[in-house]
This record gives structure tokens, C-alpha cells and sequence, in this order.
């Protein structure tokens, strides 16, 4: 079950998506001049069910008229061409794959061939895949956002892998159930037909009586070893490699069109992004607070210590000190982008009373605070001190309360106070030491202890 329908990236999916379509576009481009003559009733069509009076065959195309005819094969190129661009990814995949059999079927000796009948299976496959789901035009026109990939069942990637070894299969059976195979002869006779005979590599390998015997047997092998070791993780990638080096060397010693790109597209079918299995982590939270409640309490004994390997204990937004004051910051600047306006000046006493408040709603109370901060400096009324005041915090004067010295407030504050100067001043050391009233010496020394880089404000 897990082999057909585990849940898997669909990037390689996408990429033999891609790879396919540009094949195929490439082929039915330089056919489409020819699309009269080859598919037309006007033309001089070769169909593999010819039409007789006792035909029976269960599909049996019929060749239109020289107009229709350059229609089909137009919309075959359009829906090709959104194959490779991904715009309505399986609708153009069903359409492409119906074509590519219809025109096919009418022109046997030079359109209907083993690389259009694989073709017309992995477009099929794809259709049924999320292979339009990334780099694709339909990935860029949908509403939700583009961060996360939606995964796809892994059985038509693995429909396709079982596709690929069982052309090998039947291809190694058939040159061995033939008599010339062993000694070379059936790759000899290949190579010199007219029809699929080489180019120059090719009719020197002819010549070559040992390399004939030794290519034989190797291709032979190759094709037995394959769908038998490409299943290992280990061995997969040296047998993808030796693969794409037998088709790209049978591309070039024989003349079989484009069957040598289709199966190194499909040769994608067993990349995964997923490797390894990946370890699995658990996270839970907990968020039980007050005298006497523990997450123990809350989840059966069994469970919680199955969860409880490691304990990370996140303090709340009052225990953070001067955090509060740098996220304060930089969420008062990010709204003041979002509104337009200038973020809300902070001062010493606003900054206690923000060190000082209880924030019982944590980092989501914070956000609130600071848009609330934002929206009162954009109309140019109220304080951070009504603010808090609103949510009933205390707003008194800063204390030491929790234990923590007066220093902790005062440092917090400082640092705070310089890197708002800093950054709107753009790094001007100069700006800053006259806003501030402060010897160059004092600053850099001020800058060293909070760790504040000039760089970063440039």
C-alpha cells in the first residue's frame, strides 16, 4: 500500500512533464507541414485498421478533410506547448494523448511507432498525477499561496517505473528468443536497414564483428540487470547513469526518432526528492499554566512520557527582558510600512511600562499592541501608556519586580533608543552622535556591548 500510495513530491512528476511535452511538441512541429498529406482524406493516409467491408476493429479513425485535418494537428501543438507550460496541465494532457493516438493510427509506417505508444502512456499517467501542481503556468494563477507544495499519490510515478522495466523485459526476451542475436547479426542487419540504420557511428559499428557480438550480449544483459537493480537505493543512480548513456549512444548509432529523448524522459520516474526515509519527529505542546496544573495532568500518563523525551521550557513574553522591546520595534516598523506612515517614537517611560506589563496574551497581545500603536501615531493622538491602560495593564512607573535590577530596564532601553537612532539616521554615525549627544567613543563602546553592527543599518 505504501509503495503505490504514499504521499510524495510531485517535482519529478513536473520535470518528465516538462521533458515530455517539449519531445513530443518538437515532433509534431516538423510534422505539421505534412499534416495534409500524412492524416487527410486529401492526402495519402496509411492507416493501421485499414476500411474494409467486414472491418471489425473496435476503434477505427477516419481521415477528414484537408481543413479538419490541420485543425487537429493545430490543437495537438497547442495542447503540447501547455503540456511543457503548464497551463491546464491534465486537461492538455488528455487532449495531446487522444490526438497523438488518433494521427497515429492514420499514418502507421511513419507516426504510429513504439515512442508514440510509451508517449501516449506517460501522458496518460501524468494526467492522473499533480504534475501541473509546480513550475507551471496553473501553479502562478492559483489564489493560495505559493510556499507550499501539495503532494501527490506516488502510484502514477510508480505505473510509470513498472511501464519503463517491462519495455526492457520485453525487449531483452524478444532479441533473445531470435537466432541472430548471439552472434551479432540482428544488431548488424539494424544497423544497415534503411529505415532505422545509423549515421556514421552506426555503419562503422556494422563493420565490427567483435563490437557487434560484444553490444549484443551487453545490451541484452542491461536490459535483464535494470529492472532488477534500479529498486536499490544504492545501485539506483550508477543504473539511471548507465542507462542515459545506452540511449543517448542508441540515438546515435541508429535511427529511431525520438524514442531515445522519450525514454530518458522517462527515465525521471524513478528521481525522487524523498531519498532516504526521513526521521520522524514529534512536537507537543503544552499549554497548562498556573499553581498546581502540569502537562502531566492533562495527558494520559502513557502518552506523556512516549512525548516527553526532551522538555523545552519557552518563558514567557513578560521573562524575555529587552525582546520585548526589540520585537516591539521591528512589529511598530513593519506596520508603519503596511499603513504608510512613520512608526511611533518610544519613550523611556513607555519602554518600562512595556518591560513591566504582565502580557498575559504573549506575543499575540504584543502584535496587537504595536498595531494599536501604529494606527494611534497615524492620527496623531494617544500613547502606548492608554494602550496598556485599555487592556488593563498596570502602567505605573518601571520596578524591579520578578527580581530583575533596575540595570536590565535601563540597558534594554539604551539599546533600544540607539538602534531606532541608527536606523533612521541609515548607519550616519554622525547623525547619531548628534541626536544623542554623545562623544564617538562612548557610541562605539555602546554599539560593541549590544552587539550593533553599523553594516546593518546601511
Amino acid at each position: 500500500k505504501a509503495f503505490f500510495f504514499a504521499p510524495e513530491s510531485p517535482r519529478p512528476l513536473a520535470l518528465m512533464r516538462i521533458a515530455v511535452g517539449l519531445v513530443f511538441l518538437c515532433d509534431a512541429a516538423a510534422r505539421w507541414p505534412y499534416a495534409v498529406e500524412l492524416y487527410s482524406s486529401d492526402g495519402s493516409p496509411m492507416p493501421l485498421f485499414p476500411q474494409t467491408a467486414d472491418s471489425g476493429t473496435f476503434f477505427e479513425p477516419v481521415a477528414l478533410g484537408a481543413a479538419w485535418t490541420v485543425v487537429l494537428h493545430s490543437l495537438l501543438l497547442f495542447a503540447l506547448l501547455n503540456v511543457t507550460l503548464g497551463w491546464q496541465t491534465r486537461t492538455s494532457l488528455w487532449i495531446a494523448a487522444a490526438l497523438t493516438v488518433w494521427l497515429g493510427l492514420l499514418d502507421h509506417a511513419g507516426t504510429f511507432k513504439k515512442y508514440s505508444v510509451i508517449g501516449t502512456h506517460l501522458m496518460m499517467l501524468l494526467s492522473f498525477s499533480r504534475c501541473g501542481t509546480v513550475w507551471s503556468i496553473d501553479r502562478l494563477l492559483r489564489s493560495e499561496s505559493r510556499q507550499f507544495v501539495v503532494l501527490s499519490p506516488a502510484w502514477p510515478r510508480r505505473l510509470i517505473q513498472l511501464l519503463f522495466v517491462s519495455i526492457y523485459f520485453g525487449a531483452a526476451l524478444t532479441k533473445i528468443r531470435l537466432p541472430d542475436f548471439a552472434n551479432g547479426d540482428l544488431l548488424m542487419f539494424s544497423l544497415l536497414d534503411d529505415q532505422w540504420g545509423g549515421g556514421r557511428w552506426g555503419l562503422w559499428l556494422s563493420t565490427q564483428p567483435r563490437l557487434l557480438i560484444l553490444a549484443s550480449i551487453a545490451t541484452v544483459l542491461f536490459e535483464l540487470v535494470f529492472p532488477l537493480l534500479v529498486w536499490s537505493s544504492r545501485l539506483r543512480l550508477p543504473m539511471l547513469a548507465l542507462a542515459a548513456l545506452f540511449h543517448i549512444v542508441l540515438g546515435v548509432t541508429m535511427s529511431l526518432g525520438i524514442f531515445s529523448p522519450v525514454m530518458l524522459a522517462a527515465l525521471l520516474a524513478f528521481i525522487s526528492e524523498q531519498g532516504t526515509p526521513a526521521e520522524t519527529r514529534i512536537i507537543a505542546i503544552s499549554n497548562a499554566r498556573g499553581e498546581g496544573r502540569k502537562a502531566e495532568d492533562s495527558l494520559r500518563p502513557d502518552l506523556f512520557y512516549r512525548l516527553s523525551a526532551l522538555k523545552i521550557a519557552l518563558p514567557p513574553l513578560r521573562a524575555r527582558g529587552e525582546d520585548i522591546l526589540q520585537l516591539f520595534t521591528r512589529m511598530t516598523e513593519q506596520f508603519s510600512e503596511e499603513y504608510g506612515c512613520e512608526p511611533p517614537q518610544v519613550s523611556a517611560q513607555e519602554a518600562a511600562q512595556l518591560l513591566q506589563a504582565p502580557w498575559p496574551g504573549n506575543i499575540r497581545q504584543l502584535i496587537n499592541v504595536a498595531e494599536r500603536a501604529v494606527l494611534q501615531n497615524r492620527r496623531g493622538s494617544g500613547s502606548i501608556a492608554s494602550l496598556l491602560m485599555a487592556d488593563g495593564e498596570d502602567t505605573q512607573q518601571a520596578t524591579t519586580t520578578e527580581g530583575k535590577p533596575l540595570k536590565e530596564y535601563v540597558e534594554s532601553f539604551e539599546k533600544m533608543l540607539i538602534d531606532n537612532t541608527m536606523r533612521r539616521h541609515k548607519g550616519s554615525i554622525a547623525g547619531v552622535m548628534d541626536e544623542l549627544c554623545l562623544p564617538r567613543r562612548t557610541l562605539n563602546e555602546k554599539m560593541a556591548k549590544y552587539g550593533l553592527q553599523r553594516g546593518d543599518y546601511l
